[in-house]
């Protein structure tokens, strides 16, 4: 070959397999930091005290009604996505 495309150019070689026959396998590692990660269980959420007093009904219509929360409540109800 004058001119050839690779380096080294194999011919057919006894016993090596089809490509499109190779099955792939995947593995996976867990790092000691994510194990460690995962044991941990969840910290619980920090809610003040005077929320816990609130029923479901009545804690959706002080939402509605906060005007401090119109916007979010309008691209909610829009479907906008940002």
């Amino acid at each position: 070959m004058k001119k050839p495309l690779y380096l080294l150019v194999l011919g057919n070689i006894k016993g090596a397999k089809d490509p499109a026959e190779v099955q792939n396998t995947v593995q996976m590692v867990q790092t000691r930091a994510q194990h460690q990660q995962e044991e941990r269980p969840y910290r619980k959420l920090k809610v003040p005290d005077r929320i816990l007093d609130v029923s479901r009904d009545e804690f959706l219509w002080l939402q509605t009604d906060d005007t401090t929360l119109k916007s979010v409540n309008k691209t909610a109800h829009d479907g906008q996505v940002k």
